[in-house]
């Protein structure tokens, strides 16, 4: 039997889309803070499996690329040894995603129609960049295990400087 939940009435686990813009400013002291900036927010959705005991997170937001912020910049590699490429439209992230308990894995995918999409996701101690996900879509996406408690910025970008794309960014996950 499966039971969904709205995350505010799930018990033991929060994930929270879309703080002030100054946030992701306090996290990195070289953004310059912008009190009008707000990054998108997001409803997630908790659901549990009753008979396994498993849990899982699901949202879907949209959003815009494009801009000559280099995600380059931020670092050029991650903790993997991938290349963080892409551009946006400035340092402050796109979006913003706060795991209030570990999460045992977790997928962040770009549906952009096949545009060539980037991701760049910053933990407090993490680093993840994610690109194409094969050679046919050119859409970006990065899946990960053990992902710890804390706030994670996200960056969409192009490939290319200015290239502007609606996208839907889509997250998944077990707890």
């Amino acid at each position: 039997m499966l039971v969904k939940k709205t995350v505010w009435q799930a018990l033991g686990c929060a994930c929270v889309w879309g703080l002030v813009g100054t946030l992701a400013g306090s996290l990195n002291p070289s953004v310059a803070q912008d009190p009008a900036a707000v990054v998108p927010t997001l409803a997630l959705t908790v659901s549990t499996d009753l008979a396994t005991n498993t849990h899982r997170v699901d949202g879907v937001t949209n959003g815009q690329t494009g801009g000559t912020f280099s995600l380059t910049s931020l670092s050029q590699y991650d903790d993997q040894g991938n290349l963080c490429s892409g551009y946006s439209y400035d340092r402050l992230p796109n979006h913003i995603l706060e795991l209030t308990q570990p999460v045992q894995e977790l997928s962040i995918q770009v549906k952009s129609n096949g545009h060539d999409t980037t991701l760049v996701v910053r933990g407090e101690q993490s680093l993840d960049c994610g690109d194409d996900l094969s050679e046919v879509n050119r859409d970006a996406a990065l899946q990960r295990q053990n992902w710890e408690k804390g706030v994670y910025e996200i960056w969409v970008g192009s490939s290319e400087p200015g290239s502007n794309y609606s996208y839907e960014l889509e997250i998944a996950g077990t707890f």
